[in-house]
């Protein structure tokens, strides 16, 4: 009984970091910005998968002591695996936006009391 539960929970750990993993490759792929700037990840599915099982024998282990080590080791191994791919410099797209940008937006936001955060 207990090795299914356990034999049960880990595989729940792999599909959730396959859906993950898959997700996140493809809405990535997919994104870009102007047609200037594109994003890349390259987050692979076993290495995803342990670091979630191992931080949760370490968590369990410490009694949730080790919660925030293991909150930066996945933060870690995914910003590990993040690219930005900019034909000319991400400086250089960065002005060219401010540059040409204007202040209405900022100024409907603020009539509305709008906020979006990322």
């Amino acid at each position: 009984m207990l090795l299914e539960l356990a034999g049960s929970i880990v595989v729940m750990i792999f599909m959730k970091a396959y859906l993950f993993t898959t997700y996140r490759n493809y809405i990535y792929a997919n994104t870009k910005l102007d047609e200037v700037v594109n994003f890349e990840s390259r987050l692979k599915t076993l290495p995803y998968a342990w670091i979630i099982i191992s931080n949760f024998f370490i968590i369990l282990f410490t009694l949730g002591l080790a919660i925030p080590w293991a909150k930066v080791r996945v933060a870690r191994i995914v910003l590990e695996n993040t690219y930005v791919n900019t034909n000319n410099g991400l400086n250089q797209y960065i002005s060219q936006v401010q540059d040409n940008s204007s202040a209405l937006g900022e100024e409907i936001g603020d009539a509305f009391d709008v906020e979006i955060g990322l």
